[in-house]
């Protein structure tokens, strides 16, 4: 089992969002998605023109804000001017997030997207931010994701751990991966860690995570997911293994009632951090508006 000072590889967070600020990485998925995003709801020339005017952005909910320098890169690229009043990651309270100034044609056309933005990250952190409250350990969303890296980041925000950000970011042999292979061991002996940022093997059995922990021969850690496995037998596992670059991850059939009974593993993986989330309550109200 992993020790406690050590970070897991699951937290790659630090690659896309650093000291509070986007890595470039992140940068170019926020510009692919502004892009499309205005592409999808008709707004391939969007309007500079309109009377001045100022409106208010506000969360009718409480949650953690995530989408904040999507929405800034955003508005800035049309001349809207905005006072922010929540960061990124960042407790929301009920009332005023932002108020934006600028041609309202301008801010009618952006309207949609601003909100869509905002209301589906803050959902995805705001959820992450009660499975960490509830978890015995540390928590991480899946490669299942709408919103690529977005959603990624959103989890972070959250307090959650990204897992790999794309299928290039570790090699991870499941269960399709196995099936053309000999056996576990042959799997791994091939696999010389350096290539990857880490590696991970999905099991079913206690028999396999214990085959599994007995053919790596290496320094670097191995991820063993342990696949829809019963509490008890994640306990055998727990208890059968003793190298240090071990760590045991959970995986399936997993929810935020059931959570707090993973005590035997580092960490816990589950799309239901970021996918089907309730998206928060926001508008944007124009000044006259009653």
């Amino acid at each position: 089992m992993v020790r406690d000072e050590e970070r897991l590889p699951h937290d790659r967070g630090h690659l896309l969002w650093d000291s509070g600020m986007a890595t470039p990485r992140l940068i170019e998925s926020m510009d692919r998605w502004i892009e499309n995003l205005l592409l999808d709801d008709g707004q391939s020339m969007v309007p500079n023109t309109g009377e001045h005017t100022v409106a208010k952005l506000f969360c009718k909910s409480e949650g953690v804000l995530a989408g904040r320098d999507v929405v800034r890169r955003l508005l800035e690229k049309y001349g809207i001017e905005t006072t922010w009043y929540v960061e990124d990651g960042g407790k929301i309270n009920l009332g005023i997030l932002a108020e934006l100034k600028g041609a309202k044609d301008t801010l009618l056309a952006l309207e949609r997207t601003i909100l869509n933005i905002l209301a589906r990250l803050s959902g995805i952190a705001s959820n992450t931010a009660k499975w960490v409250d509830v978890a015995c350990c540390q928590v991480a969303c899946t490669r299942k994701t709408t919103w690529g890296l977005l959603d990624k980041w959103a989890v972070h925000l959250g307090g959650g751990l990204t897992h790999r950000l794309d299928k290039n970011d570790a090699l991870m042999l499941k269960e399709n991966d196995l099936v053309s292979m000999d056996s576990i061991e042959s799997a791994l002996s091939s696999i010389d860690p350096q290539e990857w940022g880490f590696v991970e093997i999905e099991v079913r059995t206690v028999e396999q995570a214990i085959s599994a922990a007995n053919s790596w021969k290496h320094d670097d850690c191995l991820v063993i997911m342990l696949d829809n496995m019963a509490l008890d037998e994640q306990v055998v596992v727990k208890d059968a293994l003793s190298a240090d670059n071990l760590i045991l991850e959970a995986s399936g059939g997993i929810s935020i009632e059931n959570l707090g009974s993973f005590t035997s593993v580092d960490v816990i993986s589950a799309s239901a951090l970021n996918q089907g989330v309730p998206h928060l309550d926001m508008s944007i109200i124009f000044e006259g508006v009653d």
